[in-house]
């Protein structure tokens, strides 16, 4: 029936974002888990602070380096999906 239907193309779109942000969300790990460590080892200094230049200029970088990755998640994820989603909305 078209709820399957629906569901199966919300859930293809939930993976396909998934998959777009899954460096940025390796990369938010890798950072949280740096500035944890750091602030251990670190007390004096206040490591929040200096995370945050390190997490634009890093998130910059990872989203410069994975455009294509991106882009091509979108090109063949993006099979028609949100235009039978618009159909079965519109029936």
């Amino acid at each position: 029936g078209s709820i399957e239907d629906i569901v199966t193309a919300s859930s293809g779109v939930f993976a396909l974002g998934l998959r777009m942000a899954a460096p940025l969300i390796a990369f938010a790990f890798v950072i949280n888990f740096l500035v944890a460590l750091l602030g251990r080892v670190a007390s004096k200094f206040n490591v929040i602070v200096l995370s945050f230049a390190f997490r634009i200029i890093g998130g910059i970088t990872v989203i410069y380096f994975s455009v294509r990755l991106i882009l091509a998640y979108i090109l063949s994820g993006m099979d028609g999906t949100g235009l039978r989603m618009l159909e079965h909305i519109i029936r």
